[in-house]
């Protein structure tokens, strides 16, 4: 059968002078089925580039900041910017902590960061004793992943919303996050022996961990709750990591958790114990190897040695309100005997 040959020549013209004319050459043949050719199409230049966001925004990382000033904002920002102003027509103040984590963890995923403040600032005042240690667990992803890592947190295709050109950085939400959590910080510090034991705890991150069983202002009323704090914490992250619980796997986990206990503080008894709450005692697993003697003298000893034990095992921490408390009453009454009978 005679073979017939033909091409068909599009042209697509766009308003856009920067965008070059498309021609699409397709040689068509009409053939015996048995003898058909290959077909090709040659596309000499697309427009229509798909291997990027739908609304791209303006890229101003290497403009100066004075030609920042004088940019008018690009259509595609303004565009998303009337759209999500529905979102911040009615920010009704949440009573709910769960749904206001669940509003902020939105709001941190889309970059909408006038709505994030918004929810941030919420949960501040929603901070209570039996939910702080849940808002603590929440916001740490964003506090305490690395910049490579948070990136995988956010939708790809939304561009940031935000009051000014810095908050286009994801950094800005470092202090206000920051903020919240030293808030949350604080309440677990005068409950300590409430957070300590509750089975939240083991689920926070090492670095909450660590920042709490080591600060001077933790209230505890012994040192062994801080202890078998960071042993169920050690035990969990061993679960998390696909670790057995032996002792080495636990004392690698820990890192230097291990001197967040005051150890020169409890008794020579305690410190030696087979078993406290089913973990091992401090100086069964050899947790202070290198320095178990040293502490045992310190205890043993504690009146005739003024020298201190390194890394704080020794130094006490802050009275709670109510041995404060406790102790201006007694010296109130010995003022007042004193004053008496003089």
């Amino acid at each position: 059968m005679e073979v017939i040959s033909s091409f068909v020549s599009l042209l697509v013209e766009s308003p856009d002078e920067s965008r070059k004319e498309v021609i699409l050459k397709i040689p068509l043949e009409c053939a015996n089925p048995s003898h058909l050719s290959a077909k090709m199409v040659q596309v000499a230049h697309d427009p229509q580039q798909e291997n990027g966001p739908l609304i791209a925004r303006t890229n101003t990382e290497n403009i100066p900041d004075d030609l920042k000033r004088n940019m008018v904002p690009s259509v595609t920002d303004d565009a998303y910017k009337v759209v999500t102003s529905s979102m911040m027509a009615d920010q009704t103040r949440q009573v709910n902590p769960v749904t206001a984590l669940s509003l902020l963890e939105s709001a941190l995923i889309n970059r909408n960061v006038p709505i994030a403040k918004h929810y941030i600032s919420d949960l501040t005042d929603l901070i209570k004793k039996d939910n702080a240690l849940t808002i603590l667990n929440s916001i740490s992803k964003w506090i305490h992943s690395s910049e490579a890592d948070r990136q995988l947190n956010f939708e790809p295709s939304a561009p940031p919303l935000v009051d000014n050109a810095a908050e286009r950085n994801d950094s800005w939400m470092e202090e206000p996050l920051g903020e919240l959590r030293d808030k949350i910080l604080q309440k677990i510090q005068k409950n300590g022996d409430f957070y300590l034991r509750h089975s939240e705890f083991p689920k926070l991150h090492y670095q909450d961990v660590f920042d709490i069983t080591t600060s001077d202002d933790l209230q505890v009323s012994n040192e062994l709750v801080v202890y078998c704090a960071i042993m169920c914490w050690a035990e969990a992250e061993c679960q998390r990591t696909g670790l057995s619980t032996e002792d080495v796997n636990i004392k690698a986990v820990l890192k230097d958790l291990i001197y967040a206990p005051r150890y020169g503080l409890m008794s020579k008894k305690e410190f030696s114990a087979r078993t406290i709450e089913h973990h091992k005692g401090p100086d069964r697993i050899g947790i202070q190897s290198e320095v178990n003697e040293e502490i045992i003298r310190f205890i043993s000893n504690k009146k005739r040695i003024n020298r201190a034990l390194p890394h704080k095992l020794s130094k006490a921490r802050s009275k709670s309100d109510g041995e404060v408390m406790k102790e201006k009453v007694i010296i109130n009454c010995l003022t007042c005997f004193t004053a008496v009978f003089d």
